[in-house]
């Protein structure tokens, strides 16, 4: 029988081993160096993940600092090397090629919009391979890569000004959680709360809250219903318009008085209407007569009762 167990490892920050002593895996984010988990990696090597495991892993021997394994991946060269057009080399007859933009760590070509990689603090931009201070909008700088991104990643917001990704929004702006941008007021499906927009409910397009029974206007194809979204009942009609859910009213028709050619009667409503907003009078018939041949009058209204005069 083969019995298995796992291995505890000796170092905390160590998920994985094959010994308690040999670190295979490291808790993110941390990295894999030498069977030791590093914060960084040290010269000459980068990370990158092989099986899904952060390591770091050997530069060209050309390279002091590198951003992959590749001749062509050196960000920092081995003394006396120079590094040009994305190389290593010797010198520039070695190349025939000439320097990147001063602006450049790696280049395709000599101006300033042939860029792969940027000098600190400049954004690399991916509309235009161009380095730039501040990103053209509606791209913001990511501080952790510099490189101009649409949106930032989580836990940073866009800034107005400087267009960096940042941990907060400045004053009067609110840390808008839909773009994880910096904005002045709320938008459409979110709502303010502690300086933030945060997001509503997904019911609702506009909301006071983040529960489903703070939707203020609800989501299109939903209808609001007992406070909340969703879809209607029996006996109840969708309005598209208030997305709202509107009970069917009913009635019934008492005659109050029938003399010559006078009828007065009384029409109860389930609940209290508008007369004129419905147009009652256009929508009931006489049967047998042209409605021309008759007028119908409106004598009182009393709550959800309606007296009409028919001559």
């Amino acid at each position: 029988m083969l019995l298995s167990q796992t291995l505890a490892c000796s170092d905390q920050n160590c998920v994985e081993c094959n010994q308690t002593t040999i670190c295979t895996a490291c808790v993110s984010p941390l990295i894999l160096s030498n069977n030791q988990c590093v914060s960084s990696c040290p010269t000459n090597y980068y990370p990158d993940s092989i099986n899904n495991v952060r390591q770091c892993l050997k530069c060209n021997d050309k390279c002091l600092e590198c951003f992959n394994g590749t001749p062509s991946g050196c960000t920092k060269c081995m003394k006396p090397l120079r590094l040009m057009c994305g190389n290593c080399i010797d010198s520039v007859a070695d190349s025939g090629c000439s320097d990147c933009s001063s602006q450049c760590i790696t280049c395709f070509g000599r101006t300033s919009s042939e860029c792969y990689l940027c000098k600190l603090p400049n954004f690399h931009s991916p509309n235009t391979d161009s380095c730039e201070l501040i990103c053209e909008h509606p791209l913001y700088g990511d501080v952790n890569d510099f490189q101009c991104k649409n949106f930032c990643p989580s836990g940073t917001y866009g800034q107005p000004i400087t267009r960096q990704c940042l941990p907060n929004c400045p004053d009067p702006y609110f840390k808008n959680q839909l773009k994880t941008n910096c904005v002045k007021e709320c938008p459409i499906g979110t709502y303010p709360q502690d300086k933030s927009c945060l997001i509503c409910h997904t019911s609702c397009e506009t909301c006071s809250g983040g529960k489903s029974t703070d939707c203020i206007f609800c989501k299109e194809g939903l209808y609001m219903n007992n406070k909340q979204c969703g879809q209607c009942e029996k006996m109840q009609y969708s309005n598209n318009e208030t997305r709202t859910c509107v009970d069917f009213i009913t009635y019934s028709l008492n005659i109050l008085e029938a003399y010559d050619s006078t009828i007065v009667f009384e029409i109860s409503f389930s609940s209290s209407i508008n007369p004129d907003t419905l147009d009652l009078k256009s929508q009931i018939n006489v049967m047998d007569i042209d409605s021309s041949q008759y007028q119908m009058q409106i004598i009182v209204q009393i709550n959800q009762d309606i007296k009409f005069c028919l001559r």
